[in-house]
């Protein structure tokens, strides 16, 4: 009897054990906090584990740069991620993930350059990223301007923010002065052509 009754009673453990993992997950999965799941060999074990965050980058900036394309610098958090998410958004828009130069800056990275933006005004923020996992973003930055695209080869004029194409002006050429002649002191003037005098007329004979 006592050889059946313990692996009754190491049976019975096991269950409460699993029954115990089985409600931290659903509690966990409840909560919505991260959770993980491990096994152990036959035989059964220990270990421990622990809960992390990830960071928030401390400081973020945009700039505006040539060619319709803005600079996101911001400062790496600690201990490092997996990589970054950077998203943008205009004044009175949704966030969106920024253009592929931005699109997945890896764990290294504290830049990236967001070619090719629409113009408008943009709004920046940096969040780290672990696999599926995002951390709460930074501050969102300052709004940065970016103006319409340069005349192309063609000679497209350059777009003036709202798709329009305004057609350049031609510039109006100058108007040479005239400069009245400058006499030069104690120079003898050109003589002046007069007309000759008109001929006297021969007196009238007296009547006779």
């Amino acid at each position: 009897m006592g050889v059946t009754a313990a692996p009754r009673r190491r049976a019975r453990s096991r269950v409460a054990a699993v029954a115990a993992v089985t409600a931290a997950t659903a509690t966990a999965a409840a909560t919505g906090t991260a959770f993980g799941a491990w096994t152990t060999p036959a035989g059964g074990g220990s270990g421990t584990a622990a809960a992390g965050t990830l960071g928030t980058p401390p400081t973020v900036t945009a700039t505006a740069q040539p060619g319709r394309a803005v600079r996101v610098t911001w400062t790496a958090v600690t201990p490092a991620p997996g990589g970054y998410r950077v998203e943008r958004r205009r004044s009175n828009g949704d966030w969106e993930a920024a253009g592929p130069g931005c699109a997945s800056p890896g764990a290294a990275s504290a830049t990236c350059t967001d070619a090719a933006v629409p113009p408008g005004q943009w709004f920046y923020r940096v969040a780290a990223r672990q696999g599926a996992w995002l951390g709460t973003p930074a501050a969102t930055t300052a709004p940065v301007a970016v103006n319409g695209a340069p005349a192309n080869q063609a000679g497209e004029a350059a777009d003036d923010g709202a798709g329009r194409h305004p057609t350049p002006s031609t510039p109006t050429p100058a108007t040479t002065p005239v400069t009245a002649p400058v006499t030069t002191p104690g120079a003898t003037p050109a003589p002046t052509a007069t007309a000759p005098p008109e001929p006297t007329p021969p007196p009238s004979a007296p009547p006779s």
